[in-house]
């Protein structure tokens, strides 16, 4: 027995010698992966162009929604709209956008190979898949947030409270980014870019607005199941979770509950994206 572990314990040196020497030799640590993809992936023309577009309409979009608004108001009542109405639609168009950006990015890689490939440089698919999370993550929140807070600067005469808008707008940021991730986790788990956006749309639009339509013609308890699954699905989660508001109103257990929503959909997302990175078979998948 003594003889055994002492076996044991030379082999685990060796193994840990062998494993910190192809570190040195091949020094692929999380900081230089990261760094990797995000170039690879964020860096190129066409998606900094893409995000660049996408927050410029995001803005005039808002813009020209706001001034319909007042120009209605002012028609009907006399009187415009001085008060800022939120982020509603900048969330809904910046998130959409980003999130079919991140599908189409993330299935092109398994189509032309570059998943693959990737795996022959970084062998460690925890890592790798990780590093790519968080470029899609960190992206979409820097984007998000710098398209709300140019909303937020051209609004700014119709806002009250800017503390509020404030934490409005970082909320809104990370409600952009729980929906790329589900994004990214579609693209993952199936590879596939016609199909993957179709899953991610149906996750997002389709679906809830089905169940929605369901429940104004069903019976009482089957129509209170209905709008509880409608409220869960991400895109009505993210949105009461976004509306800060709330927690300054008799609603405000809706924005708790769009939370732990959002938290859970986020947590199932990351959970997916990783156990199916594990189980990529690389190029013969």
């Amino acid at each position: 027995m003594p003889n055994a572990n002492k076996s044991n314990l030379i082999r685990s040196s060796a193994q840990a010698s062998a494993e910190a020497m192809l570190e040195v030799e091949n020094p692929q640590t999380w900081g230089r992966v990261f760094a990797a993809e995000f170039r690879r992936i964020i860096l190129r023309p066409a998606v900094l162009i893409s995000m660049g577009a996408f927050v410029l309409a995001t803005l005039g979009v808002t813009i020209g929604g706001m001034a319909v608004m007042e120009w209605a108001a002012q028609s009907g009542a006399g009187v415009g709209s001085s008060e800022f109405t939120g982020f509603g639609l900048p969330v809904s168009l910046i998130s959409f956008a980003m999130s079919l950006l991140c599908v189409s990015a993330t299935s092109r890689d398994y189509s032309d190979g570059a998943a693959a490939a990737s795996l022959v440089v970084v062998p460690r698919r925890g890592r790798l898949v990780t590093a790519r999370m968080a470029v899609w993550a960190g992206t979409t929140f820097v984007v998000s947030l710098v398209a709300f807070l140019l909303v937020m600067v051209v609004q700014i005469p119709r806002i009250n409270n800017v503390t509020q808008t404030i934490a409005s707008a970082l909320c809104s940021s990370l409600a952009c980014v729980v929906l790329v991730m589900v994004g990214f986790a579609c693209a993952t788990v199936f590879r596939r870019g016609a199909f993957s956006m179709l899953v991610f749309l149906g996750l997002d639009l389709i679906i809830p607005s089905g169940i929605s339509l369901g429940s104004a013609f069903a019976p009482g308890a089957l129509a209170d199941v209905l709008g509880f699954v409608a409220k869960v699905m991400p895109g009505r989660a993210v949105e009461t979770f976004a509306d800060v508001s709330t927690l300054h109103s008799a609603a405000s257990g809706d924005w708790v509950f769009g939370a732990v929503a959002s938290v859970a959909w986020l947590v199932a997302a990351i959970v997916m994206s990783s156990v199916a990175f594990s189980r990529y078979a690389g190029a013969s998948d």
